[in-house]
């Protein structure tokens, strides 16, 4: 269902929006089936290169999706899609985890 979604959503938990130091699961699950995400804004997606449309204020966050889903042409949400995937399977894989954690 994911795959062939134009855009999926997401909303970290309470903690998460609070202190900004981690993702949850779905935030590297969408990435890398779907591509293109429409997240709350915290903190900790800044240390990621992936194009996120990031959103706190409910109104702009329903005109971000509404912009990938109705306004962005095909060809763009497609560059984005690949460019997310290949990032996800490139170094947030669980096998790239567990290689940086032996290389500490």
């Amino acid at each position: 269902l994911m795959y062939n979604s134009k855009v999926a959503l997401n909303v970290h938990d309470a903690y998460q929006r609070a202190l900004g130091n981690d993702v949850n699961e779905r935030t590297f699950k969408t990435l890398g089936s779907t591509g293109v995400l429409v997240s709350d804004d915290i903190k900790c997606l800044d240390n990621f290169d992936f194009v996120i449309a990031r959103e706190n204020d409910p109104k702009k966050y329903l005109e971000a999706v509404e912009k990938y889903v109705f306004d962005t042409p095909e060809d763009e949400l497609l560059k984005i899609k690949e460019h997310n995937v290949n990032e996800v399977l490139a170094n947030h894989t669980y096998v790239s985890r567990v290689r940086t954690l032996l290389e500490l």
